[in-house]
C-alpha cells in the first residue's frame, strides 16, 4: 500500500484514486468514494470562500505573483504536490491552471453548480485546505483603530485594505499584540510576501531583502507591483508587511497593508455583499431564538388556549346565528308591510 501511495501522482495522495490498479476493491466503489471526496471539497472549499472572500483573493493574489516569477522555485514554498514530479516542477501547468482562474465571485458561483475544471478546484483546495500555509482575515475598519495604537502611527494615506496573517491552526482565539520593539517592516517586490508569510522561521541573516524600522518609511517606499488582473483588490498593489522580529534572527509576518491604484466599486460591492451576508445570518438566528421562545410559551399554555379558542368559537357562533335571525325577521317584517301597502292601495 505504501508503494502504490508513493507512485501516485496525483494531488490525492493518501486516498482512493485510479493512478494504480487497486485488486481488492471494486471500480465502481473507488468511483463511488471520489465522488464523495469531490463533494466535500466542494464543500469545504465553498466554506473557506463564503467566510472572508477579500482575504482568499488576496493570499491567491500573493501565490500568483510568486508562480508568475522567474525564481518561482525559492517562492512558491511549499509547491503544489499536484505538480511536482520526478523531473522536477511542472511550471508550465501550474501557470496555466492559474491563468485561467475567472474572478472570485464567479468561481464560488460556479464552484456549486459544478461547473469549474477539476484542475482549479484541486489547486483551491490546496492552498487554502490541505496546506500549512496561513490564512489572510481581513481588519475591518472599525478594527484598524487597534492596530494604529500598537504600532504607535497611523499611516497616511491610509491603506485601502488590511489583512492580518492567521497561521493554520491559531484562526481561532485571542490574538497577540505586537511588540512595537522588536517590529519590521517590508515594503519590496510582493513576490516574496508569499514564502514569507508561509515560513514558519524566516532568517533575517540569510536575507537578502531589506526591512524597515519605521513605519512612515516604509509606506513612503513601498513598491507598486502588478497583480492578478481578476483580483477584487485591484490590479496594481503595494503593501507593506508588518513583521514581528523572534530572538533577533526569526521574521514572523502578522499584517499586510495594502495600497490600491484601482480600488473599484466591484470591492465595495462585494464587501457590501458580505456585509449583508452576516447580518442575514444574524437576522436568521434572532428569528429562530424568537421561534423557540413563542414555542415554548405556546406549549405552556396550549391548554387553557385550547379552551378558550372553543369558548370563542362558540360566542362568535351563536353571534352568527343571532345576527342572521334579526336579518331574516326584519325582512320578513318589511315584506308583510309592503305587501299590506299594496293591498290596501288597490
Amino acid at each position: 500500500m505504501q508503494n502504490e501511495q508513493r507512485n501516485c501522482r496525483c494531488s490525492r495522495r493518501g486516498r482512493i484514486c485510479v493512478c494504480v490498479p487497486r485488486h481488492n476493491l471494486d471500480p465502481s466503489l473507488i468511483q463511488v468514494m471520489n465522488e464523495a471526496r469531490r463533494l466535500r471539497v466542494m464543500e469545504e472549499l465553498s466554506a473557506v470562500l463564503e467566510r472572508d472572500l477579500m482575504g482568499v483573493d488576496a493570499k491567491w493574489v500573493l501565490f500568483t505573483m510568486a508562480v508568475q516569477s522567474y525564481r518561482y522555485e525559492q517562492l512558491v514554498v511549499p509547491f503544489p504536490p499536484a505538480y511536482t514530479t520526478p523531473t522536477g516542477l511542472n511550471i508550465d501547468s501550474l501557470s496555466f491552471v492559474t491563468g485561467t482562474m475567472t474572478e472570485l465571485a464567479a468561481y464560488q458561483r460556479r464552484l456549486m453548480q459544478k461547473l469549474l475544471p477539476p484542475e482549479q478546484v484541486e489547486l483551491m483546495y490546496w492552498l487554502f485546505v490541505q496546506s500549512d500555509t496561513p490564512q489572510l482575515r481581513q481588519v475591518q475598519r472599525n478594527d484598524q483603530p487597534e492596530l494604529w495604537r500598537q504600532l504607535d502611527f497611523k499611516p497616511d494615506p491610509r491603506p485601502h485594505l488590511v489583512f492580518r496573517v492567521a497561521p493554520k491552526g491559531q484562526d481561532v482565539g485571542p490574538i497577540k499584540p505586537l511588540e512595537l520593539a522588536n517590529c519590521l517592516f517590508y515594503c519590496g517586490d510582493m513576490e516574496e510576501l508569499f514564502a514569507m508569510m508561509s515560513a514558519k522561521s524566516y532568517d533575517l541573516n540569510r536575507s537578502q531583502l531589506e526591512f524597515y524600522d519605521d513605519l512612515e518609511t516604509a509606506v513612503n517606499l513601498a513598491e507598486w507591483c502588478p497583480g492578478w488582473g481578476y483580483s477584487i483588490c485591484g490590479t496594481l498593489l503595494r503593501c507593506v508587511a508588518v513583521c514581528q522580529l523572534h530572538d533577533h534572527k526569526r521574521v514572523e509576518v502578522r499584517y499586510l497593508l495594502f495600497y490600491s491604484m484601482c480600488y473599484t466599486k466591484q470591492m465595495q460591492a462585494v464587501r457590501r455583499r458580505q456585509w449583508k451576508k452576516d447580518r442575514e445570518r444574524v437576522e436568521v438566528i434572532l428569528d429562530y431564538d424568537e421561534r423557540e421562545q413563542l414555542q415554548e410559551r405556546s406549549s405552556q399554555t396550549s391548554f387553557f388556549n385550547m379552551i378558550f379558542s372553543r369558548r370563542s368559537a362558540l360566542v362568535v357562533l351563536g353571534v352568527l346565528t343571532l345576527a342572521s335571525l334579526t336579518l331574516v325577521a326584519t325582512n320578513m317584517r318589511q315584506v308583510s308591510q309592503w305587501r299590506t301597502n299594496w293591498l290596501t292601495r288597490y
